[in-house]
């Protein structure tokens, strides 16, 4: 009898997938923190309320990602254990001298050779908080005056060229920050004051 020798031999991976995509719209198995859908629904809002170009808009989205990540590698302990954020295992490179270099982290081939929109928007147009365009806008479920709420001064932070690790840094926006309110995979898009990223909650990964 022959035998698939591929990487999934069984071939029943992509029926389990689509089920789960029904049951759970927006999770992925790429990541833990759920606030890094929030984050990218900020990202692309915030670009389009300053009128930025998609470019640019993207160089602000590296930016910001940069600067979670740094804000969840120097917070500890973490209120619950997830996964590294993307990127944060390339933050200690842009450490220097008690800094976090956000020019050089943001750029490509810094943290990551290109961001990481293309993780986050396929998820984020599941659950309704960004649009399919190439340069997305908040979808029909998204509650931007409430995301930036959750996520702090994270715009502000991802707009310095440098930033200074100590305390006030590691109280930050992290990535583990406290849950409020009822989380459903639909409803981060609703975002709550503090975006909920758990390693409990499954359904909170959308």
């Amino acid at each position: 009898m022959w035998e698939s020798a591929g990487r999934y031999p069984l071939r029943v991976e992509g029926a389990v997938g689509a089920v789960v995509g029904e049951l759970l719209p927006g999770v992925i198995t790429t990541t833990r923190h759920a606030r890094m859908y929030s984050l990218h629904t900020l990202a692309w809002a915030d670009a389009r309320e300053r009128g930025l170009d998609l470019a640019t808009a993207e160089v602000q989205l590296r930016r910001m990602e940069a600067v979670i990540a740094a804000i969840h590698y120097v917070h500890k302990p973490h209120r619950v254990q997830l996964s590294v954020a993307h990127g944060e295992h390339n933050v200690p490179s842009f450490l220097d001298d008690g800094g976090f270099d956000v020019d050089a982290a943001a750029a490509c081939g810094g943290l990551s050779r290109g961001g990481f929109a293309g993780v986050y928007q396929g998820p984020c147009v599941r659950i309704r908080a960004l649009s399919a365009d190439p340069y997305p806008h908040p979808g029909s479920l998204a509650d931007v005056a409430r995301v930036r709420q959750g996520l702090g001064d994270l715009v502000e932070m991802a707009g310095q060229s440098q930033l200074t690790v100590d305390e006030r840094l590691r109280r930050r926006t992290c990535a583990c920050a406290k849950r409020r309110g009822r989380q459903t995979a639909r409803g981060c898009a609703r975002c709550s004051s503090n975006c909920p990223a758990t390693a409990r909650a499954p359904a909170a990964a959308a």
